[in-house]
């Protein structure tokens, strides 16, 4: 009799996307944010596209690689637009210009190259303003992106980092796959300021 082996869970992966297109935006500090983004992942195993310093682009071609490789958890910058009467995302064409994807475009995108939808996916605006207007695009994406095969997105404003918090993605993703309250996971200077859609 053949006794089956107990699968052990793979490790929590992140993969960071950071998108710079060259459409008018001022310059984007990508080395201080990719600082930020790691102390809230802490010690988890982190791809970042585009590697700092390298020239490289965020283009669907390095999303789709680092998808398949593998990620429980994604978080996207990128610039907000609007386009065809609903809010899009700027990604990056190998050139450098604006790549346009919509909520649904972007969720089948990452369904499609993913064996499973990661956990988590993390939106922020990048180095754009987030006033009201841009701060309801956001969420209006992020619900969009829910219903569409991502079981859990959290939008974060411009302004979010702090190298001073303990990292926060682990205990929050923990949280929201044990049924505690998650929003208690976050840093206290995010509290009221995230936004948190469920797939379903």
């Amino acid at each position: 009799m053949v006794v089956p082996t107990a699968l052990t869970p793979s490790p929590l992966q992140a993969l960071v996307a950071i998108a710079e297109p060259t459409h008018g935006s001022d310059a984007f500090d990508l080395s201080g944010e990719v600082a930020l983004i790691r102390m809230a992942l802490g010690e988890l195993p982190t791809v970042v596209l585009p590697a700092p310093c390298t020239g490289e682009r965020a283009t669907l071609v390095a999303l789709a690689a680092g998808l398949r490789a593998g990620a429980a958890i994604f978080w996207l910058v990128a610039p907000m637009g609007y386009q065809q009467s609903a809010p899009c995302v700027y990604l990056e064409q190998p050139d450098g210009t604006a790549l346009p994807m919509s909520a649904y475009a972007l969720a089948d995108f990452i369904v499609r190259n993913t064996g499973a939808a990661p956990r988590l996916l993390l939106l922020t605006a990048g180095n754009q303003a987030t006033p009201a207007a841009t701060t309801t695009h956001l969420a209006t994406f992020a619900q969009t992106i829910a219903h569409h095969g991502i079981p859990c997105v959290l939008t974060l404003p411009t302004a979010w980092g702090d190298m001073e918090s303990a990292p926060w993605i682990v205990p929050l993703l923990t949280a929201l796959e044990s049924g505690q309250a998650p929003l208690a996971a976050l840093p206290e200077r995010l509290r009221g300021r995230v936004g948190l859609f469920r797939g379903g």
